[in-house]
């Protein structure tokens, strides 16, 4: 339907060429197609290492019909493109690059997509995704041309600590080890993870400590390590040597602690207390040798006599007896030794022999 605009001019005087006092402009309108995007996020907010669902939609919104429209989706970082489903035309996808061909729609037509994508678990803060539609004809409002979904991103961690020890029980003045499993048992990434370990007092003298990620040290007793990251259903050990005290009697106790970043579903698993009782391991070995060897009669004669512990552990309240044989006078005889520790103590026993001179 034409548009008719009719324009006249009059004077008080007369006009000589009235011919020229009216005008008359004549525009033929013709109907346009004009469409519109919407995008939703489900859920919001959504967790790192979770599915998201995105429901974009084009729908023309003119009077004419709108051909060739397309759909163009970048999918932002952080997120790994499953499937996109639309309800008419095909839909391809090229890294994280969405573009779907829909096809004509008609006045009041809607053609939604449903975009399926898994969110890392290492993404963090918001995910911004904006769909943008086109067709052949620019739209005569294009402000609505295009619509983002703001997603916030909430982490579910779940670290916890075990223990392993070797041997059981412990020996006094042997090696010990002990075996810490971290693991990581949420859907998302466990950032900044570090374990501290606080050794037993009798068991402080370390030997080596090998992590299987990261990085360890040890101060006044303390082992601390950071593991960086863990991703869901992982797992980093820390393996940690020691020497036990050879005097150590009493139980042996490890405590261990592990954190993250990351706020922590159950606090229950963070730490972990192991008791390890104690035994010992001693070997105690007596040498004798005799001073001098031949010996004169009615001189000194000496047995030195050494006493050696080849076990880990102290021996306490070690008692040495010597039965000297017949024909010596005994000028010093006896020791007691409290404590004998993997080495040796030697007593220097001195004695006078006395000889018979036969007829």
């Amino acid at each position: 339907m034409p548009l008719d605009n009719d324009a006249q001019v009059n004077a008080a005087q007369p006009d000589h060429v009235p011919a020229n006092s009216s005008s008359v402009a004549s525009v033929v309108t013709t109907d346009q197609a004009d469409w519109s995007v919407t995008i939703a996020d489900t859920p919001d907010p959504v967790i790192a290492g979770d599915p998201i669902i995105y429901q974009i939609a084009v729908t023309n919104r003119g009077d004419a019909v709108a051909s060739d429209v397309s759909l163009l989706d970048n999918l932002p970082p952080g997120l790994t493109f499953r499937s996109a489903t639309p309800t008419q035309g095909s839909c391809t996808n090229v890294g994280h690059q969405l573009s779907c061909n829909l096809g004509t729609l008609v006045k009041n037509q809607a053609a939604p997509v449903l975009v399926e994508a898994d969110v890392s678990p290492g993404a963090r803060g918001t995910l911004t995704n904006t769909a943008t539609a086109s067709a052949t004809r620019p739209a005569p409002d294009s402000s609505n041309n295009s619509a983002t979904a703001t997603t916030a991103v909430q982490t579910n961690v779940d670290v916890g600590i075990a223990q392993i020890v070797a041997p059981e029980p412990a020996i006094a003045g042997a090696s010990f080890t002990y075996q810490l499993i971290v693991s990581n048992t949420g859907r998302s990434d466990a950032t900044n993870v570090i374990v501290t370990n606080t050794l037993p007092a009798q068991a402080r003298s370390v030997n080596f400590i090998t992590p299987s990620q990261g990085t360890c040290s040890v101060v006044a007793g303390v082992v601390s390590c950071n593991l960086g990251a863990l991703h869901p259903a992982t797992s980093a050990t820390v393996v940690i040597q020691v020497t036990v005290d050879s005097s150590a009697l009493s139980l042996l106790i490890n405590i261990a602690t592990v954190v993250s970043a990351e706020a922590d579903v159950s606090a229950a698993n963070n730490t972990t207390v192991r008791l390890s009782g104690m035994s010992t391991r001693t070997d105690l070995a007596v040498s004798t040798v005799d001073i001098p060897d031949p010996v004169v009669a009615n001189e000194l004669l000496a047995y030195q006599v050494t006493v050696r512990n080849l076990g880990p552990s102290d021996a306490t309240s070690v008692v040495l007896t010597d039965t000297l044989p017949a024909g010596l006078t005994v000028l010093q005889l006896s020791c007691t030794f409290h404590v004998i520790w993997r080495g040796k103590a030697t007593l220097l026993t001195t004695c006078y022999a006395k000889h018979t001179i036969q007829p």
